[in-house]
Formats: C-alpha cells, sequence, structure tokens
C-alpha cells in the first residue's frame, strides 16, 4: 500500500458496506483510500464482503500505522481491540481520527448494571471526529469536532422495494451478540416464536452473526434481515439498528424488551411503535399494528428522522467524505516529528506528573 491513504477499519460485513460507500464518494474527489482486513484477529466477515463489492484489502500487521502511515483513520468501532489502542496511538501521532456511529448504540453502556463482569467501552469518545447518526445523538456526543452525517447504508434503504405478503409475517430479530443480555435470549426467543404461534402467524429467525443462541428447531432463515424483514409484515426486535433498517423499509416494528434493557432510545417511543415486556402484551402489539400498518408506518418515520439524519440534496455518504476529506492531514508532518510528539507526550503523562 501507498502510504498517506485514508485508511478504514471495519469490524464487520456491515461496517464494510457503509464504508465502501464513504470510500467512492472519497475516490470521486480525488481521495486515496485503502480498507484494512482485521479478520485474522476479529474475523467478522471483513474480506468476504469486500471480495463482493470488488474491494482490494490490506493485511492487517501489529504496527499497521508505522507500516502505512495513512492520512486519516475511519472506524465504526472505537473501543475494540484493535481499534482502541490504535485510534489513541493514531490521536498521539496526530493522525486525524474519524468514528461513524454503527446506527443504534448504547453510549451510556447500561448493560454494565446486569452484566458487572463488562468493561465500560465509553464509544466514541476516542476518535477526534465523531460521525453522529442523528440528532439524538448529541444527548451524549458533547464534542466540538461532532458533526451529524446519517448513515450512509440505512438511506440505501429508503425508497427499496419492499411489499407485504398475502398472508402475514413476522421477523423476529435474534441479536443477542457479544454476550450482552444472552442469558435471556432463549426466553426471549421462545416467547416470541409462542406469540406467533398462538396467533396463528408464520414467523422466520434472523440470527446475527455473533449471536451464539442455540436456535436449533426454530425457523431460522439464512436471508440477510434486510430482505427478511422487505418480504414481510413486522418485525420484532429488541434494541437494534434494525429497528430502524426496518422503519426505512416502511415496515412497522415491535419493540419486545422483557428484561429490563435500560437505553431510553427505544423506551421512549414518543407512541411511533409499540413496545411489549412478556408474551401477552407482544400479542397484543402484534395484532394492534398489523391491524393498523400504514398507521404505524407513518408514525415510525417521525422516530426514523429524529435518529436517522436525511438529507434531500445530499447524500450520506457524500457528508461523511466531505468531512472525512476537509479534516485528513494535509501537510504530511515526517515521521521524526511524529515521534518527537509522542516522547513529549510520553514525559508530559509520565515523567513530570510522578
Amino acid at each position: 500500500m501507498e502510504k498517506n491513504k485514508i485508511l478504514f477499519i471495519p469490524h464487520n460485513a456491515y461496517h464494510t458496506y457503509n464504508m465502501h460507500l464513504v470510500m467512492e464518494e472519497l475516490q470521486s474527489m480525488g481521495a486515496d483510500c485503502a480498507m484494512l482486513n482485521i479478520d485474522k484477529v476479529h474475523n467478522e466477515g471483513v474480506e468476504k464482503q469486500a471480495k463482493k463489492l470488488g474491494i482490494n484489502t490490506i493485511k492487517y500487521t501489529p504496527f499497521f500505522l508505522l507500516k502505512y502511515r495513512p492520512s486519516a483513520i475511519v472506524t465504526m468501532n472505537d473501543w475494540g481491540g484493535v481499534t482502541k489502542k490504535n485510534v489513541l496511538f493514531a490521536n498521539l501521532l496526530g493522525i486525524p481520527t474519524f468514528a461513524i456511529i454503527e446506527g443504534v448504540q448504547d453510549f451510556e453502556d447500561t448493560h454494565i448494571k446486569t452484566h458487572p463482569q463488562f468493561k465500560k467501552r465509553y464509544p466514541y469518545l476516542r476518535s477526534k471526529f465523531p460521525l453522529l447518526t442523528g440528532e439524538y445523538d448529541r444527548k451524549f456526543i458533547k464534542s466540538k469536532n461532532a458533526n451529524i452525517i446519517g448513515i450512509a447504508r440505512i438511506e440505501k434503504l429508503i425508497g427499496k422495494e419492499s411489499k407485504f405478503p398475502t398472508k402475514d409475517h413476522v421477523v423476529i430479530n435474534a441479536n443477542f451478540s457479544y454476550g450482552k443480555y444472552s442469558i435471556y435470549a432463549e426466553d426471549w426467543i421462545k416467547a416470541v416464536v409462542e406469540a406467533c404461534n398462538e396467533l396463528g402467524l408464520t414467523y422466520s429467525i434472523a440470527q446475527h452473526i455473533a449471536d451464539r443462541t442455540n436456535l436449533s428447531g426454530y425457523n431460522v432463515s439464512k436471508e440477510h434481515i434486510n430482505d427478511q424483514v422487505a418480504k414481510g409484515s413486522l418485525l420484532v426486535s429488541r434494541f437494534s439498528t434494525s429497528m430502524l433498517e426496518s422503519m426505512a423499509l416502511k415496515k412497522p416494528v415491535v419493540y419486545f424488551n422483557t428484561f429490563n434493557e435500560r437505553i431510553d432510545k427505544f423506551i421512549n417511543s414518543d407512541n411511533c411503535f409499540e413496545t411489549a415486556t412478556n408474551k401477552e402484551e407482544l400479542k397484543s402489539a402484534i395484532s394492534q399494528t398489523l391491524a393498523n400498518k400504514e398507521l404505524y408506518i407513518e408514525k415510525s418515520q417521525k422516530f426514523l428522522n429524529n435518529h436517522v439524519s436525511i438529507d434531500p440534496n445530499k447524500s450520506s455518504a457524500r457528508r461523511t467524505a466531505e468531512i472525512i476529506y476537509v479534516n485528513r492531514a494535509h501537510i504530511d508532518i515526517s515521521w521524526s516529528e511524529r515521534f518527537k510528539i509522542i516522547r513529549e507526550e510520553f514525559q508530559r503523562r509520565y515523567i513530570h506528573t510522578h
């Protein structure tokens, strides 16, 4: 890889897709870009998706910042094992760091109360330039360098062909990933499936790539969740970006929270969709929503617009690209100067203060 390119670091397949949309815009502006493949240390389908999109990725090495010397790095997760330390290192080196918010996010790490074994992540507080999905994110990200840019992959779903089946069909989002609330997963799935059966409705389950729930005996589909939603009648989900994606596809949603999830994003629904905390409430919510699909679709658009910025005159990918392009490193500081910065920072933090 030639040096001084804008380096994108996706963690999974949907990061790769979203970043590819931004890379295309940057390349149209004359910027050089590259994508780092971290599947070697965190395998969630980056390489497979990149090949599908025709992107030639570059190899991960432990000291990739020193090897590739990028003019900027772009992440969608700045708290993970690979990205956290390298975002902090890039900040020391004077390399601009950008973090595109994935979609919905538990900014306050409310799961810690239920999962004391987890550490707080402090998402999107390490990167110099946080790129927000919607106005709602400003409640948690106060940086003067924050910009609202929407989210490209959700924007792509708006206007996509989406129709209702002749017989109502429920799509269930099994997204108990990375161990969060996984102790409740089997009971949650069982309750949704029983609700569908008791209402005489067909269902299919979309299981997140990092969800480890045993779903044998259930109707699990291999189709991407958005393809299932586009052909279904309604999505039932816990806290997930799929809720917003379903709204973008003009399909109603029901938020099912049986285990006291504390994130206010979907708890405070502003009556834009139905919520439920047990099976009987869920049956009522599903029935109510299916009987009034158009009403709930209309109401959910209000929620979507508050949480995902849409500019009819400029795409999310373009807005993201413009912020990265303007704020990337224009003048390459010599690497001797960068290491001088590191030495000075080390002395300030660890020598003068002890």
